[in-house]
This record gives C-alpha cells, structure tokens and sequence, in this order.
C-alpha cells in the first residue's frame, strides 16, 4: 500500500517546511554581491513556493516569516556594523537595533506568503496558485520600497543584474526583473507536474513554457533595443576620493586636513571636464567654510571644469540634509537634496516609538530630512545630470523619473 507523503513526518506540510523555509531564506543573500550566485536566488524562491503548497494562511505567513528572517538577518547586518561602529552605540544596543529591524522587515515576507496562501485558497500546485504566489511577490517588494519612506535592499531583481534577464533592466527596472525571474520560478515549479500529466492543461502549460524559454533565450541571441544611446563626443571624468575614515572625519580638527586634501588631489585633473567627490566630502555647511568654498568656485571657473561635492545642507527651516553640490565651470551652481534615507544610519525610523534610542546613539549627521520635493537633475555644462547619493539609487522609481531627461547620471557614496 503506498503511503501518503502528506501524513510522513518529512512531509512539507509539517515542521521540515519550517526549516526549509528559513534555510531558503539564508541561500537568498548569496545570490547578491558580492558572491553573485545568481542560481540561489531561483532555487531559495522554488524552496519557499514549495513549502508554501497545500498549508494554511496561519503556517504560511510563519514559513515567510522565516524565509525573510534568513534573508534579511544575514543580508542586512551592515546595520549593526554601521550603528556599533560608526554610531558608537554599545554592543547589546547595536545588537537589539539591528534585531528589530529584521523583524520589522520579515513582516513583508510573511505578507507575500498569507496573501499567496489566502488568494490560491489552499490550492497545493495549480498553475493560479504559483502564479498568484509570483505576483503578490513583485507587489509586495514595490510595498517594501516606498513604505516608511522605502527599504528596496535585496528585491530579487537585482540578483539577476549579471544574467541575460539584465537587458529588461531599462525597459521593466528592478521590480520588472523581479517579476520575470519569479515568473522563471513558476514555469520550473511546476516542471514535475507537467511531466507527470502531459495533458492536463498542455496547450495554455506549453505556451508559457515557450514564452519562458524566449525571454531567457532572446538576450542571448539577440542585442535588445538599448534604452540610451551615444550623443556627441565623451566627456573625462576624474573621481577624487580621500579615503578618510569614518571614526575621524566628522571631528573639527580634521575639516582643515580634509578640504586641503581635496583641494591637492584635485589640481592634478583641472582640466578635465568634471570632477567628482564624494559623499559628504566637505563635512561642513558652505557657509562655514566661505573662503576655501569661494576659491573653489573660482578654480572652477578658470579651469572651465565642473565640480560635484557631497556635503550637508540646511533649509530655511533649520532641517538638515545630505545634498550634493554642483558648481560649474561658466560660474553657475546647483545643489539636489537626498529624498531617500538610509533606516538607522541618516534617520530614525519610527521616530515616536523608537525616539528614546536617539539618546545612546552618536551617529554623525544621523538626524538629516529628506527632501522629498527635490529634483534628482543638475544642470552641468550644458547637460541635465541625474543626481543620486548614495543608498537612494537603490529606487528605480526615481531614476526612471529622470530618465528622459538626463544625459548622464552621477551617484556618489562615502569613502
């Protein structure tokens, strides 16, 4: 008598199903720089849809939540480096603050997981059940990545960047790549069952295997239709980056060795047509530096080259921000204002309930606003510049926003 898989102790719909389910959520981070092993990002989601078949809504969103507390506590820990080290919080501190922000962000997971169990109303392997499962998934990461101000780390686009998938990138964006690799995932999800029964749903099963296996192929063979194209002659570009380490920068007896550090590393690229530092690169507001900011602008304008600088900004309000500074060989300036901050390292998230922790945390510059009225372009000699820093170029939203309009794009990131 062949004994029913569902009733064995091995079964997914018992505790392995847990267990597979964070063990997935490990793989996952793997697939992402700096490791690369794309593969994973296919095989820990097929994990995970698996375990998701035939289970209650209750169990399923327990089996997400395990997968995104692999996911993100292994893929996010540079939170506790960035509180511990750079916020000089204590070791339990910068422990608990890192762990709440994994569980915070495991409630996406565990939403995807209810609302694909709750939609395909138990089904255990229909083709609506993993298609559902593959939709909710894309919807939720777009949640993730506007909700409390967005926290796009991980989507599952970016996984696929060094794949043929990879030339979808500027037509769909990272979400759309999402959405095609979770799509890879259903057509190999349900693989077995197509092979054990050939006929149940053969034409409609075949043709999206077909569509599959093209938008897999087409990248290959054929070179798709660029979204950009090459205008005019190159422009030279030098990046000036002064290595100065986080722990010393923002201290007052190192702003006159940091600006004249800049200042020598620069003259040697004068004549080039842009010069880029970085992010914060001037740690102090311009009107408190007026002389070195004065002779900047007229190196700029005798030497015809443009500047890009990173430094902090303050409104009329007295909010402050992470800006980025352009100013020009033809005497102008320009200056975009960050709209997208990094959780814990540029603001506090959930500031009403969390504003006690504000106290122990010493983190440089750690309380800036965000302008989310800013225009993410600058007018650089003549060309319109997509502006970006640091953390926010993680939102595909915006760059596509100032796609049509940009000529060249600039992100710059701390040393």
């Amino acid at each position: 008598m062949q004994r029913d898989v569902n009733s064995s102790v091995f079964s997914l719909r018992a505790w392995p199903g847990e267990a597979l389910s964070l063990a997935a959520g490990l793989a996952l981070p793997l697939a992402f720089a700096p490791f690369g092993w794309w593969p994973l990002a296919t095989g820990s989601m097929m994990v995970l849809c698996l375990c998701l078949r035939g289970v209650s809504s209750g169990r399923a969103a327990l089996r997400g939540y395990l997968f995104g507390l692999g996911v993100f506590g292994l893929g996010v820990s540079w939170v506790y480096v960035s509180v511990r080290l750079f916020g000089n919080a204590t070791t339990p501190l910068a422990a608990l603050i890192t762990l709440l922000f994994i569980l915070i962000l495991s409630c996406y997971t565990a939403l995807a997981a209810w609302l694909a169990a709750w939609l395909s109303d138990g089904a255990r392997l229909s083709p609506r059940a993993v298609i559902v499962f593959a939709a909710v998934w894309v919807l939720v990461e777009h949640l993730r990545g506007w909700l409390f101000t967005g926290f796009g780390w991980l989507q599952l686009g970016y996984a696929f960047s060094d794949t043929p998938l990879a030339q979808y990138a500027p037509w769909l964006g990272v979400l759309g790549m999402g959405g095609l690799a979770m799509l890879t995932v259903v057509a190999l999800v349900m693989l077995p069952a197509i092979l054990a029964k050939p006929r149940r749903g053969a034409p409609a099963t075949a043709a999206f295997a077909m569509v599959m296996v093209l938008v897999w192929v087409l990248p290959m063979v054929f070179e798709l239709p660029r979204y950009t194209q090459s205008h005019g002659e190159p422009i030279k570009v030098a990046l000036v980056q002064g290595n100065i380490p986080q722990q010393i920068k923002w201290h007052p007896a190192q702003l006159a060795p940091t600006l004249a550090l800049y200042r020598d590393l620069s003259e040697p690229h004068l004549q080039r047509d842009v010069i880029v530092w970085p992010e914060t690169a001037i740690p102090a507001l311009t009107d408190a530096v007026p002389v070195y900011w004065a002779a900047l602008r007229q190196s700029a304008r005798e030497s015809g080259t443009h500047f890009i600088a990173g430094m902090p900004a303050r409104g009329s309000d007295g909010a402050w921000y992470n800006a980025m500074a352009a100013l020009g060989g033809d005497g102008q300036s320009a200056e975009y204002r960050k709209r997208r901050l990094v959780p814990f390292g540029e603001y506090l998230p959930l500031k009403p309930l969390l504003g006690p922790i504000v106290g122990f945390l010493q983190i440089p510059m750690s309380d800036f606003s965000a302008d989310h009225h800013a225009r993410p372009l600058l007018a650089i000699g003549g060309h319109q510049v997509g502006a970006f820093i640091c953390y926010e170029i993680l939102f595909g939203a915006d760059v596509i926003r100032a796609l049509p309009q940009a000529a060249y794009f600039v992100n710059i990131s701390n040393d």
